[in-house]
């Protein structure tokens, strides 16, 4: 946003900027949850990845379990409560109703928008309760927990637009050599974890099902560009663990890593990208000479935006 001036002001700004496309690799709240999203598409300037709508289900681990387990997609058990518990259960309420649901450690603590895998923790007893609850509402007032599963980790990325034909690549294999699970720590040192393309721990058959479970979670989200679903693999089934709309762009992140495999390199990657969001651009972009004037108002700043009552 510019400095000094609301949102909407900003994106009017935006929209006079000499821009081809935008190509965000922003990460977490605010970069990948719908906000910067909705500043370009009312800008009317084509960005590379999934537009407001899908970005932010995807962001909110509760949201897109909703749209998943409403599709009939296998995912972890997990408690999820209220808005009003997550602020303000206690340690015993929450073991209580663990209890009550028969959810059994190792469990994950997981803030609801966190990315990179900041505010999740692996919980392998009880007695981690309190201190993971305190740390994890420090970063938000909603959270879930959600039942450990042991298998093989993977994760499939996934290219096109929303509605338009979808190519899954080839699933990566995760093996942290360091921790119990791919957390921040591992994501981001590169002797940390083992990440393997093809995914050597799968049939082609499970390798199918992998890819075809990973084009289902896209298309359900509405994701357009790319997604990443991550997943584990145990006693024979998927289980959806959630799907990134921004992956990492680094040339030795998975999604790059999953594009070489099939021939395709950093530099076609990235020309696919921004091809994808012209396109996307092209079929449905706003285009800030048909914005009302009560929204071209708001842009200039002449009046105050209306709140709810």
């Amino acid at each position: 946003a510019v400095a000094g001036r609301a949102p909407l002001a900003s994106a009017h700004g935006l929209g006079n900027a000499r821009v081809d496309v935008v190509f965000s690799c922003l990460h977490g709240v605010g970069g990948e949850d719908g906000r910067v999203q909705t500043l370009l598409q009312a800008a009317g300037l084509p960005y590379v990845g999934s537009g407001p709508a899908a970005s932010s289900v995807a962001m909110s681990k509760l949201m897109s379990r909703l749209v998943f387990l409403g599709a009939g997609l296998t995912m972890p058990r997990a408690f999820l409560p209220t808005r009003q518990e997550a602020w303000t259960m206690s340690v015993a309420d929450v073991r209580e109703r663990l209890q009550r649901e028969g959810l059994a450690f190792p469990l994950f603590l997981k803030e609801d928008v966190g990315g990179s895998s900041i505010g999740v923790e692996r919980l392998e007893e009880a007695s981690g309760l309190c201190g993971a609850l305190e740390r994890v509402r420090k970063l938000g007032p909603y959270w879930v927990l959600e039942e450990g599963v042991s298998g093989v980790e993977v994760t499939c990325p996934v290219l096109g637009n929303v509605g338009q034909h979808l190519e899954a690549l080839p699933p990566v294999e995760i093996r942290p050599r360091h921790s119990t699970f791919f957390d921040h720590a591992s994501k981001y040192d590169a002797e940390a974890t083992e990440e393997l393309c093809p995914a050597p721990s799968l049939s082609q058959g499970e390798t199918a099902r992998c890819q075809d479970l990973a084009v289902r979670a896209h298309d359900l989200l509405g994701c357009s560009g790319v997604s990443r679903t991550d997943m584990i693999l145990a006693g024979g089934e998927f289980y959806l663990l959630e799907t990134n709309t921004i992956p990492g762009f680094t040339p030795a992140s998975l999604l790059p890593r999953a594009a070489s495999t099939v021939g395709m390199t950093f530099g076609n990657l990235l020309t696919r990208l921004v091809d994808l969001a012209l396109e996307a651009g092209t079929l449905g972009a706003l285009n800030p000479a048909t914005v009302d004037p009560a929204t071209e108002n708001l842009a200039t700043g002449a009046s105050e935006p209306r709140r709810n009552a």
